[in-house]
């Protein structure tokens, strides 16, 4: 059975965008990494490979343990400590409200389903270390800071450069980045300029996909890719597209999962028509 989850507009009324608060950046207010459950990672690792994943069902602490090891098993750059990336995963948490959908269990439901389309498509073979933790960290970043309604309300509120130009995905991008440069965090400490900005465009593009408007753009691209088209520009244009078909994935999964989101999501637009009518827009 799938049971509708108890939310209301006057529970998500804190969360609406116009008041939400100002997140800092540094790690000093982050908090401990959470405590393992071990049967909750252990039923997260059976299905780790899978489809069948649902976030939905563990706490964001199991969250943030199953995060890490999609990190671990996709092999971490040597330059990047493991102890860099826990605080990136936390510092991300952090970053993330509490809406219906747009939240820290949507962040690992895509993360997660990234991993198993690079894996079955055999283009985690075909990716270097760096690329890997580029495309990884993309999935955990694309939506950093959303404010759980979509780009047409976000123009006609005007919410200004909060949004950078209005642009949900050129912000969580612009977030993404303070996060990992953060010296407190240290994700990009100690790399060369050159792997820096390629790492950079790496992310970017991949974050940038996954805007909805582009889908014609990414259909005529992958054209151009079935072609035979190869190269760097090749493997960064896959990237794109299994983050942006991840972060569309719902109806791939079960069912019982399949819906769950379904109703996560419907909730949020309704609570954006409702956020509408208040403010008479």
């Amino acid at each position: 059975a799938v049971e509708k989850c108890a939310r209301s507009p006057d529970h998500f009324a804190p969360c609406t965008p116009f008041e939400r608060p100002t997140i800092s950046v540094g790690c000093t207010t982050l908090p401990e990494w959470p405590d393992e459950n071990g049967a909750a990672m252990a039923r997260g690792r059976s299905l780790m490979h899978t489809l069948a994943m649902d976030s939905t069902r563990f706490t964001s602490g199991d969250l943030c343990g199953l995060l890490l090891e999609l990190f671990q098993e996709a092999e971490l750059p040597e330059e990047v400590p493991i102890g860099c990336v826990k605080r990136m995963i936390l510092a991300v948490r952090e970053h993330m409200y509490e809406n219906p959908y747009h939240n820290f269990s949507h962040v690992f439901d895509v993360a997660q389903t990234t991993f198993v389309l690079a894996e079955t498509t055999g283009l985690m073979e075909r990716l270097d270390t760096w690329e890997r933790f580029a495309l990884l960290a993309a999935a955990v970043c694309h939506d950093l800071e959303h404010p759980g309604v979509d780009k047409g309300f976000v123009e006609s509120a005007a919410l200004g450069d909060a949004f950078l130009d209005k642009l949900l995905e050129k912000h969580h991008t612009l977030r993404a980045f303070e996060i990992m440069a953060d010296s407190e965090i240290g994700v990009l400490q100690g790399i060369s300029t050159v792997r820096y900005h390629a790492f950079r465009q790496a992310v970017s593009g991949c974050i940038l996909a996954t805007c909805p408007a582009d889908h014609s753009e990414f259909v005529a691209k992958l054209e151009g890719l079935k072609g035979g088209e190869g190269g760097v520009a090749a493997k960064q244009l896959e990237m794109e597209l299994l983050i942006k078909a991840a972060d569309i994935s719902n109806v791939l999964k079960p069912f019982p999962v399949a819906a769950r989101w379904a109703l996560r999501v419907t909730d949020e637009f309704f609570l954006q028509g409702d956020v509408e009518r208040k403010h008479g827009m």
